[in-house]
């Protein structure tokens, strides 16, 4: 591990462990998720600044995050890591074309994902693929997936919402935003 040298008034996303509500503050700050990569730093000498709170399981179209550009996809991801929660975002292609992705692996080896629902989320992805609302590159899974050329923010919010709470093990969010009978 390399030495790293931090000073007053630097500013990082950090992440510490310990028991839910345990309030003894003494638990170290690690500089990352990978702990051999990881600076570890002394509780005493952090600063919390602000907490980043999880998105709600399921979340609301109106709180999916917008990864537009590279920063805020890290950021989005990177909080989705800390919480060890489902990743999910909108991105805005152009004009009105957006994105959805949802990825389970920041949710870490507990979080899985039945085979009856990836069959849902597969089948939903490829009606809105047949219907022509996403392009044909979208990817389905199982760990990863991704709908391109999705017209308009509102439907590609509601989309990745119901996408999360599918991958939640809710499905009636993604029967409504997604019938099988047209």
């Amino acid at each position: 591990m390399s030495l790293r040298l931090f000073h007053a008034g630097d500013e990082l996303e950090m992440v510490q462990w310990g028991q839910p509500g345990a309030e003894d503050g003494m638990a170290p700050w690690w500089t990352g998720q990978n702990l051999h990569e990881a600076h570890k730093v002394p509780a005493s000498k952090v600063e919390i600044l602000e907490v980043l709170q999880p998105l709600p399981a399921p979340c609301p179209a109106h709180l999916i995050p917008d990864a537009t550009g590279a920063e805020a996809f890290h950021d989005a991801y990177r909080n989705a890591i800390a919480h060890r929660a489902v990743f999910v975002a909108v991105e805005c292609e152009d004009r009105d074309q957006w994105t959805v992705k949802a990825d389970t692996l920041p949710a870490g080896p507990g979080h899985t994902v039945s085979e009856t629902v990836h069959e849902a989320i597969r089948a939903a992805m490829t009606r809105l693929v047949d219907r022509r609302e996403a392009d044909l590159d979208a990817y389905k899974g199982p760990v990863y997936f991704m709908m391109h050329g999705l017209r308009g923010e509102l439907r590609a919010r509601e989309l990745a919402a119901a996408l999360h709470a599918a991958l939640y093990a809710d499905l009636e969010p993604l029967a409504r935003a997604v019938p099988a009978v047209y």
